[in-house]
C-alpha cells in the first residue's frame, strides 16, 4: 500500500506490510525449508543459498517491529490499551509459537516475540514516568539505566525471543527518534555487540567463557552473524514519512502472527 497524502517517503502502512512479508519469508525459511533440507541430509543450512537469503531477508522484520513499537509509544491515543493488546496477542500466540518451534502447547524455554514487544513498550512508559516525575536529573538517569537493565534481565530470565538485544533496540529507536546518525550507530552496536552479549549471557557467561577460552575473540565474532543484516531495515526507517498510509484492518496485523505460525505448524506436522 503506497502513501496517498502526497508526502514523499514510506508510510506506516508500507513498513507494516514489509514487516509482515519479511517475517513470513523468514518463518517459511526457518521452518519449512529447514525441514526439507534436513530431511535431505543438509545439516549445515547456510550452505544452501535459498536458506541464507531467506534468513537474511527475515532480519528486516524484527527491526521494523521494534521501530514501530517505539513509534506506537509516541503516536497511540491510549498507551495502556496498546500495551494490553500486545500482551493479549502474546498470550494468544503461545500455542502456535510453541508448537511450530518445539511441538509443544507451551514451551517456557522460548516465549514469542510479542512478550518482548510488550516488555519494551512498558520499559518506554517507565522511562517517560521517571523523566517526568524525578526532579533530580542524575537520579532520573540512573533509575532509567537500572530500569533498562531490569527489563533486559527479565527478557533473558523468561527466555523472550531476541532477549536483551530486542529491548535495547526498542529503546534506541525511542530515545533517538529522527536523530538518524545516533539511531543507526547505536542500532548497529546493539545488533552486533549487543547480540554477542545476549548469546554469552543466555548460555551462562562464566560457562560460555570457560568453554571458549581457547579463542574467545573469534568465538564472539562467530556468534550468529546473520543478526547484523537487520541493518537492511535502516534505509526503510530513514525514508519513513510519519504518515499512517492506507492500511489493512488493524486485526490483520495483530492476528497474522499466530495464524501464519499455526498454518506452518499444520504444514509441518499435520
Amino acid at each position: 500500500m503506497m502513501e496517498t497524502t502526497g508526502k514523499r517517503g514510506l508510510s506506516e502502512a508500507v513498513l507494516k506490510n514489509i514487516a509482515v512479508l519479511t517475517m513470513t519469508i523468514d518463518h517459511v525459511t526457518a521452518f519449512i525449508l529447514k525441514e526439507y533440507l534436513v530431511s535431505h541430509g543438509i545439516l549445515n543450512l547456510y550452505t544452501n543459498d535459498w536458506y541464507t537469503i531467506g534468513r537474511v531477508v527475515g532480519r528486516i522484520a524484527f527491526v521494523l517491529y521494534a521501530f514501530m513499537i517505539a513509534e506506537g509509544a509516541y503516536r497511540t491515543r491510549s498507551r495502556w490499551k496498546y500495551a494490553v493488546r500486545l500482551l493479549a496477542l502474546a498470550v494468544i500466540s503461545i500455542i502456535p509459537h510453541s508448537y511450530v518451534n518445539a511441538r509443544k502447547l507451551f514451551n517456557p524455554a522460548d516465549l514469542n516475540i510479542f512478550f518482548l514487544l510488550f516488555l519494551g513498550l512498558i520499559t518506554i512508559y517507565a522511562f517517560d514516568w521517571l523523566r517526568d516525575h524525578i526532579e533530580n536529573k542524575w537520579v532520573s538517569v540512573l533509575l532509567r539505566i537500572l530500569t533498562a537493565a531490569a527489563s533486559c534481565a527479565v527478557s533473558m530470565i523468561f527466555h523472550f525471543e531476541y532477549g536483551m538485544m530486542g529491548i535495547l533496540l526498542i529503546l534506541v529507536f525511542y530515545l533517538f527518534r529522527y536523530d538518524y546518525p545516533k539511531l543507526f550507530l547505536f542500532g548497529f552496536l546493539v545488533m552486533s555487540v549487543g547480540y554477542m552479549a545476549h548469546v554469552v549471557i543466555s548460555h551462562g557467561a562464566i560457562a560460555w567463557i570457560n568453554s571458549h577460552s581457547h579463542n574467545l575473540l573469534m568465538s564472539l565474532l562467530n556468534t550468529d552473524k546473520i543478526q547484523i543484516f537487520g541493518v537492511l531495515a535502516f534505509p526503510l526507517i530513514y525514508f519513513y514519512n510519519g504518515e499512517k498510509g492506507r492500511q489493512l484492518p488493524k486485526a490483520f496485523y495483530y492476528l497474522f502472527y499466530p495464524v501464519h505460525l499455526g498454518i506452518i505448524a499444520l504444514i509441518l506436522y499435520a
